[in-house]
This record gives structure tokens, C-alpha cells and sequence, in this order.
């Protein structure tokens, strides 16, 4: 794929996608019917997303951000659209998907098109690859603005690997066990606006804390490691905000407190290596089994609530080797 696009061409690939949208959305969208690939067409939206949050971050005004404000959200949803609704349809699929898209609905027969092409966990996964790549070709020299992630990208490339890695595992864990995960082995009861960005970053401190465990060797800059799972963090809560919260209103305010989110579970975690090396597996899964009540509700952990998680949290206990093991490999990619 070509690296650079002017702001012109993006423009004209971004125009082309929303006027093969517009009229009749399909329910599965074929790619090879788009007017440029799948790859441009999200490389050009994130190029113009990126133009307008750098011309946002200059303008302090209410009134003169609106427009900005306005256009955001829409190139936002375009990309998540593209990314949840447009595949690569296989040659005997293709007329089925067809007589699909002159539907209003998923009828019995074209369930199993939808469970196989609207994969919610690889599409989440490509969204956030696109997140990273974005990030990558943010930051201009100039930009002063924390979202810019200027503090990341410009670190060496193989502690921006480890980050990259870490993001990876952290949010493969929470797509695998959130509800309707493949290893959702627990009900979690979240109540809270925030519950869902809680747990996400829940997963990143497990993942950062399985780095601190197992990195005998000390390669990883645990100080770049964390800034850079917050810093994705925060960007990810703005990029994809109905994913994580149940109300608009409270999404600031949780991203303010992202730090401090991470900052306790990092506190509980450190626990977790000498109840391992003292063989207390069962304080072990209720430390885990605290954290993740936390995540849902904030009073206290009660009896019920450490036997209804302790299967997730046993899976997460002993998951967390092998957790290391993908770090290590995606890192070395």
C-alpha cells in the first residue's frame, strides 16, 4: 500500500467510501465493491482524522471547534463501520451475501454469514491495529498536546515494540473474557458507566505485571511500558467510546482517572509474585478476584462475589506465563 496520501487524495478516498454508504448500507459489506482497498480507505480515514484533531487542539473557542467537534465523531464511526462491516467475502459466499443485502434484518438462514464475517473480537483487534498505526503517524514536531503521543513514538523501537506488545495481549485478555468472550468463564456484573474501561485497563496492569514477573533478563523500561499503556488507554476511550462506557457524560472524567485506575491495580498486583512464591494460590485468586470486582461495582468485595470470579480469576492466574511468552513474541516480530 502507498505510505503517503496528500490531504487532497485521503479527501477524495474518504468522499468515495461515504458515497458507497450512503444510499443502502449493507448488512455484510463486501470489499471487493469498494471503491478503493479496505486498507486505504482506513489509512485515509485516520490521516483525516488526524488533520482534524491536530486543527481541533489549535482552536480554543467553543464556537469555532464545533465544526470539528461535529466531524470527529462522523470519521470515527465511518472507520469503525468499515472495520465491523466490510470483509473480504469468500467465492462461495458471495451470492448469499448478495440476496442478504436486499434485507432489512439477518434472516435463520444467514446466521451463519453473520457469526462468520461480523466477528466482533477480530474486528475489535484490527480497530485497535489501526489505533497503533495511527498513533505511529501522529505527532507532528510541533504538537504539544498529550494526545499526540509524541512521548511514545519517539522512544527507542524496541521498548515501543514491548508497549505495542503489551496493548496487543492486554486487549486480546479483555476481548477473550468479557461477556460472550471465548473464555469468558465468569459473569461479570458490571454496574458502573465505566465498568467496561475499568476492566480493560485491568487487563493492561495484568499484562504489565506478568512483564515485571517474568522479565528476568530486565529488558523491558517498565517506566516507558506504562506510559505508554496509558497513553493508549486514554486514546482508545476517546476513539472508541461506545465500546467502553454506557454514558457519554461520564467519559472524561473516567479518562482523567486512568491513571489512577492503573495505579491501583499495579498496587494489588505486586502482591501477586510472593503469594506465587509462597505457594498461596487461593489469596492469590481472591487478590485477582478483588480486582475485577472492582472493575464492576465499587463497594466492597463480598463472599459471593470471590466464588462467582474465581474461575476467571484462576484462568487469568495461570494464564499469566503464557501471557509473557506472547508479549515476548510479538515483541521480537
Amino acid at each position: 500500500m502507498k505510505e503517503h496520501f496528500t490531504k487532497d487524495q485521503c479527501e477524495e478516498i474518504v468522499y468515495a467510501f461515504i458515497d458507497c454508504v450512503a444510499d443502502d448500507p449493507p448488512l455484510i459489506g463486501d470489499c471487493s465493491l469498494l471503491p478503493y482497498p479496505k486498507s486505504v480507505i482506513l489509512y485515509a480515514l485516520g490521516e483525516m482524522l488526524n488533520h482534524y484533531e491536530r486543527q481541533q487542539e489549535t482552536i480554543s473557542d467553543p464556537d469555532l471547534r464545533k465544526p470539528y467537534d461535529d466531524i470527529i465523531p462522523k470519521m470515527q464511526h465511518l472507520a469503525n463501520t468499515l472495520i465491523h462491516q466490510w470483509h473480504d467475502i469468500d467465492p462461495e459466499d458471495k451470492d448469499a451475501v448478495v440476496a442478504l443485502n436486499r434485507l432489512g434484518s439477518f434472516p435463520a438462514w444467514a446466521l451463519t454469514l453473520r457469526q462468520k464475517y461480523l466477528n466482533d473480537e477480530k474486528a475489535s483487534n484490527e480497530a485497535f491495529d489501526s489505533a497503533l498505526r495511527r498513533m505511529n503517524r501522529r505527532a507532528p514536531e510541533n504538537a504539544t498536546s498529550s494526545r499526540t503521543m509524541k512521548s511514545w513514538v519517539s522512544r527507542k523501537p524496541t521498548q515501543q515494540k514491548y508497549v505495542e506488545a503489551a496493548i496487543k495481549v492486554g486487549s486480546n485478555l479483555y476481548l477473550h473474557t468479557i461477556p460472550g468472550g471465548e473464555h469468558a468463564t465468569a459473569p461479570l456484573h458490571f454496574t458502573l458507566p465505566d465498568s467496561r474501561y475499568r476492566y480493560m485497563i485491568f487487563c493492561l496492569s495484568a499484562t504489565i505485571s506478568a512483564a515485571l514477573a517474568y522479565d528476568e533478563e530486565k529488558k523491558v523500561q517498565l517506566e516507558a511500558l506504562i506510559d505508554g499503556c496509558l497513553h493508549f488507554a486514554t486514546w482508545t476511550a476517546t476513539e472508541m467510546a461506545q465500546e467502553y462506557f454506557d454514558d457519554a457524560a461520564c467519559v472524561q472524567d473516567s479518562v482523567g482517572s486512568t491513571t489512577a485506575y492503573l495505579t491501583e491495580f499495579s498496587k494489588h498486583w505486586s502482591q501477586w509474585p510472593k503469594l506465587q512464591k509462597e505457594g498461596k494460590n487461593a489469596e492469590s485468586r481472591d487478590l485477582i478476584c478483588s480486582m475485577i470486582h472492582s472493575t464492576e461495582s465499587n463497594e466492597p468485595v463480598r463472599e459471593a462475589d470471590l466464588q462467582r470470579l474465581e474461575p476467571l480469576a484462576l484462568w487469568i492466574n495461570c494464564r499469566l506465563p503464557t501471557m509473557w511468552e506472547a508479549f515476548i513474541e510479538l515483541a521480537n516480530r
